[in-house]
């Protein structure tokens, strides 16, 4: 396991130095002269400046509950007719982003953990519990750079894997599976045009990814609001919008290998903070 898990984490640095180096490229291969200065070129002078340094800081607020599933094998049944899942749960996301011209690294703490109790006649009755907690890191590349208006590629890898807990029935007992750490590469879209109307000005995003390795993960949300006009001190944006993430993944670990299939359903607020 740790041998895999290292595995991944070397194919994630050499993924994010190839980013790095493509978007450096990129940087000097798209500069316009009356654009250079903001990507990082002085368009009068033969000197060439460092890249923008930039940061982000976003908190969110999601409603979540666990939407359309199922587990094939051992007493298994849907997940919200037979394990009862399918409550709603507050959880707050945090995200931190440092970006250096047209790159970005990423590091994502996101809470996701849904339980239910499962009668099982004559005994008592036995907690099902869905659990998807811990940090995601991952890094952005750029390739259309326009004030805060941005569009690229992202890869990203967990630190932590899904685990579901739950009955079987005829043994009187719960039995927990684990699936793999996700690899997964996607795309972003940030659009925040210059027009503004009481200082005001329309923000919207699209993010999707979809997997590489280890737990099947395919993620999209969608997102739009308001931002702040940027200040010596930042700016900020205030968004809603509606997230899907849909998981697989089997637990090899014994016999039989049973298989959980599940759609995370969340609706979010963000407030996020740029410098």
């Amino acid at each position: 396991m740790w041998i895999q898990t290292r595995n991944r984490i070397v194919r994630l640095v050499l993924a994010l130095s190839m980013m790095m180096c493509l978007g450096a490229g990129l940087s000097v291969s798209f500069v316009e002269p009356a654009a250079a200065q903001y990507y990082g070129l002085d368009a009068f002078s033969p000197m060439v400046w460092l890249p923008t340094l930039e940061a982000e800081a976003t908190v969110r607020g999601s409603w979540v509950n666990l939407g359309n599933g199922s587990l094939t094998g051992l007493s298994g049944g849907s997940l919200r007719d037979h394990f009862k899942l399918n409550q709603t749960a507050f959880f707050v996301d945090t995200t931190v982003r440092l970006q250096l011209g047209r790159f970005s690294v990423r590091g994502t703490y996101e809470p996701r953990d849904l339980a239910a109790f499962v009668p099982v006649f004559p005994g008592p009755d036995i907690e099902a519990r869905f659990s998807y907690s811990g940090i995601r890191i991952g890094g952005d590349l750029d390739i259309i750079q326009w004030n805060r208006t941005r569009v690229g590629m992202d890869i990203d890898y967990d630190l932590y894997s899904p685990q579901f807990t739950f009955p079987i029935l005829n043994a009187f007992r719960a039995r927990t599976l684990r699936g793999e750490n996700a690899f997964t590469m996607g795309f972003h879209v940030t659009y925040n045009p210059l027009r503004t109307l009481f200082g005001l000005s329309a923000i919207a995003q699209f993010k999707a990814r979809w997997p590489i390795s280890g737990t099947q993960v395919t993620d999209w949300e969608v997102s739009g609001g308001l931002a702040s006009p940027t200040t010596v001190i930042g700016s900020w944006s205030l968004q809603s919008g509606y997230r899907n993430t849909q998981i697989s993944f089997n637990d090899y670990r014994g016999l039989p290998h049973p298989r959980f299939d599940g759609t995370i359903q969340c609706w979010f607020t963000e407030l996020a903070y740029y410098y």
